[in-house]
Formats: C-alpha cells, structure tokens, sequence
C-alpha cells in the first residue's frame, strides 16, 4: 500500500494476502478501509491519492501549452503562472480544497526513431496545517523516493508522470531501483535536447508554483507596518532639498510643508520580548470575523527575510513558541512561520512569545478580504 497505491486505485493491481487466520484483499475499492494498517502520516497519502486519481477536469488548472517553450522555470514562469491561472489555483486552496495543476513540457528525444511532441505532468495539492511535506513523485504508478525537492510547508503534493513521452525520458534516467533522476546515468546522458533540464523542471515544479502563489499573495504595500517592525533597505539616490529663495528684500520665507495625513490603522502590531502582539488600531472593526495573516521570520542582511525563513529557525505549531494570549482571536491555520488567524471581537488581543531574543525578528501582517489582500 505504501509503494503501489497509485495503481491499486487505477485499477491496475490487485494485491491477495493470505495468513493462518485472515485474508485481505485489496483493490481500488477496498483501498482505504485497509488504510488503518498504515501510520496516520501514509495513510492521509492514500487518503489525498484516492482523490487525486478520479479528479474531475473542473478540478485541474491547466497551464498554457503555448508557453512551454523550454523546460526552465525562470523562463517560461511568467508566461505559465499568468494573474488567471493563480486566481484559480489560489481559489481552491483558499477555500481548504484540493486541486490539480496539469502542466505541460515539450519533449526532445535525440535518438533515432524518438519523436518531438508535447507532454505534460500533473500536480495534485491539498491545504495541511501540519509543518508539511516534500513532494511524492510518481512515474508510471511508481513512487520515485529520492527525488530532490524542497519541502513545503502549509500543503501536501502528488507530482504524477503518466503521459508517455515525459514518463519514458524519466524512466530512462532512473537508476536500478526506480529511486532517483539521474542526468548522467548511461541510459540517459545525451539522449534528449534539454534532458537535464527537464528532470529539474519536474524535480522544482512544486515549489516554483507554491514560490509564486506565496510571492502573489504578499504582494501589497510595501511600507505596512514599516514604523514597527522593518528592514534596512538601499534607497538610492534622493532628490536634494529645494532651498528657500530669498525675496527682494533680502528676507526668506520657509516654504509651508503639509505632512500627509497618518494612515488609520485597523490593529496594530507591536514588539514584546521574544515576541509581538496584536491589539486593535485606530479604526474599530465592526464586520466579523476579520481575517489576518501574520508570517515572522529572522532578520537577514540581504533580501527577503519570509522567504530565507527554514523550519531550522522556528514554527509556529511547535516549542518553545507559545501562545502567551489570545483574547477574541482564533488561529485558523498555523503553520511553519506563519499564522491565519480570524478576529471574532472589537476588543481583541493576540501574542506570541519564545523567539530567539539574540536576533532581530522580522513581522509582517496583512489583512484578508476574500481573495484579495487590503491594506492596514
């Protein structure tokens, strides 16, 4: 069941094991009451498989064909995770849904008798509020175990080679155990235009998709909160201050300077030793609940600190960070560095304490509105 799920619930295997006092048969059908047998961990796997493997097309975004030009994220990316195609992966994953991602990528054989043409892959995510998983890859209904990809935090993923010209250049670089995508393996080396290329295409696919998705939804003013929690950053060149010219009588007259008027604040975010706390702004809510999201992460010297974040660090859901208070506040989701939480009150309160007091914490929040953010 651990190894074989995939073509158990295809139909294509089925398992009879036979001991002195009782028998067991397992098929698609029978799959998931035998999966009690498994930890609680595999067994959410067959679990989130058994969906994945009769997903109906309205459950699966599929990425543009016409931007598969070559098997390199950083260069198709854009043209593949347009505005629309995130809206609707996004949407499902908002709303604790599962969804698939189907995407495609040319294939090049250089031997003789292979043939070019179009193939694809398909991803499967479901929302988890545990620290999260790396990616389970199959190829042809066989689970490749050690394949190099990032883990991701907040979701669990099925990566499914099935389609024949991309499952046989991957078949082709696997080693003696089905275990690994090797570039150099002999019945791989030089038989394929961007071969290598498109192992690390599918190997990254997952994390370059959630990468986006995560850069889409902190996308808002950049400035928020900067007067509490901040980041030194290169402001360039500034334009010199104008100096007041003298009038005809030889006295100067001090140009008149309005300052903007101060932003209402909805809740503030405010240090506390190891940790922050958020209580009510200038703006008392009325409409609930409000839904917040909070990511914290250490200080660095160079780039985003959310994104230089590494479980090594810290997480929410585990010692020595605790929950010192939480006064009309629910945590909806917690995982990794950071937090969903929803304000059920006007006078609420909600702190976090057990961050490493030797090292400058980084805390960004960020309101909630549907599929949008909105500004604080």
């Amino acid at each position: 069941m651990r190894n074989f799920f995939w073509p158990i619930l295809q139909g294509e295997l089925v398992v009879d094991l036979d001991s002195p006092g009782e028998s067991w048969h397992i098929d698609a059908e029978t799959l998931a009451s035998h999966r009690i047998l498994l930890p609680p961990n595999e067994a959410a796997v067959v679990e989130f498989a058994a969906w994945a493997s009769t997903a109906k097309p309205s459950e699966i975004v599929t990425l543009p064909v016409d931007a598969a030009t070559r098997p390199d994220w950083r260069t198709v990316i854009d043209a593949m995770l347009t505005e629309t195609k995130l809206g609707e992966i996004r949407s499902q994953l908002e709303k604790d849904q599962r969804v698939g991602v189907k995407v495609p990528v040319r294939v090049r054989p250089k031997f003789e008798g292979g043939e070019e043409g179009m193939s694809f892959f398909t991803i499967f995510f479901q929302p988890c509020r545990d620290a999260g998983h790396k990616p389970i890859f199959l190829r042809d209904g066989i689970v490749v175990t050690d394949v190099r990809s990032p883990q991701m935090s907040g979701s669990r993923s099925l990566v499914v080679v099935e389609h024949p010209p991309l499952a046989s250049l991957l078949g082709d670089s696997e080693d003696v155990n089905h275990t690994q995508w090797q570039k150099d393996s002999a019945k791989f080396h030089k038989r394929y235009v961007y071969g290598p290329e498109t192992i690390k295409f599918v190997s990254r696919s997952v994390y370059e998709i959630m990468q986006r998705l995560h850069a889409a939804e902190t996308k808002g003013d950049p400035t928020l909160l900067l007067d509490i929690f901040y980041l030194p950053v290169d402001e360039g060149m500034t334009e010199p201050a104008k100096q007041p010219k003298p009038e005809k009588d030889g006295t100067v007259v001090e140009p008149i300077i309005t300052p903007p008027p101060a932003r209402a604040r909805r809740f503030s975010l405010s240090p506390v030793k190891g940790g922050f706390v958020l209580r009510p702004g200038d703006t008392r809510l009325e409409n609930f609940p409000v839904r917040i999201r909070i990511e914290a992460s250490y200080a660095v010297r160079r780039g985003n600190p959310m994104k230089r974040w590494t479980s090594d660090d810290f997480a929410f859901i585990r010692p020595p960070l605790r929950q010192e208070r939480a006064d009309g506040v629910i945590v909806s989701r917690a995982d990794g560095n950071y937090l969903e939480l929803e304000i059920r009150k006007p006078d609420f309160q909600f702190e976090v304490s057990g961050f490493d007091t030797k090292r400058d914490l980084a805390v960004r929040a960020v309101e909630r509105s549907g599929d949008n953010e909105a500004d604080v």
